[in-house]
């Protein structure tokens, strides 16, 4: 027999074995959901579990799921919800230096990349990530949207540290980068520049 025949036989008797298809009792149930989500009549229980797994460790407290409907929320062990977490990229927000973003009523706070614990109460209109130990924040400015693309206009922009202090108060149009010396690159009347904080 050919190699290529040897592999086809192979595949085929070994198919059952990695089938996806649950078996007995299981089976009757996800029927019996599937059933009722076609007819209209899906029960709580399977639309509170219905999501999509995004990032899962098993040494942390907390996973980050896609809710239908809601969007990227962390879930604790207990599969409760702890927080809606803010999109970026077509994804849940990247940890930087050790926070996330996440957000409630539309203001942006951050949570604990190790422990998911939210550590800054969402309270700002725009918050970009944590870099050297300070995040750029403004309290008051707007949302602006163009196609699927948005930015954030009309607000004066400061610091925060960890402990949510303000450490810079807002008065930038921009804040583009924290440098490590204590030092961050500004926009200040339409032009770029080092202040010292």
């Amino acid at each position: 027999m050919g190699k290529s025949k040897f592999l086809y036989c192979l595949l085929i008797l070994l198919s059952p074995a990695f089938s996806c298809s649950p078996k007995g009792a299981d089976a009757t149930k996800e029927q019996e959901a599937l059933s009722s989500v076609k007819a209209g009549e899906a029960d709580a229980r399977v639309e509170e579990e219905a999501h999509i797994p995004v990032f899962s460790d098993s040494s942390k407290d907390y996973t980050i799921v896609l809710k239908p409907g809601i969007g990227f929320v962390a879930l604790d062990k207990k599969g409760e919800m702890l927080y809606e977490i803010f999109p970026y990229d077509n994804g849940p927000d990247y940890p930087a230096d050790g926070y996330f973003r996440i957000v409630d009523n539309g203001k942006i706070g951050y949570a604990d990349e190790e422990t998911g614990q939210a550590m800054i109460q969402p309270q700002y209109t725009a918050a970009r990530p944590f870099e050297n130990g300070y995040a750029p924040v403004c309290p008051d400015c707007e949302t602006q949207t163009d196609g699927e693309y948005s930015s954030w206009v009309n607000g004066k922009w400061g610091l925060i540290d960890k402990r949510g202090r303000v450490v810079v108060a807002p008065q930038f149009e921009e804040v583009i980068e924290v440098g490590k010396d204590r030092r961050v690159l500004v926009v200040e009347g339409g032009r770029q520049k080092w202040v010292k904080f």
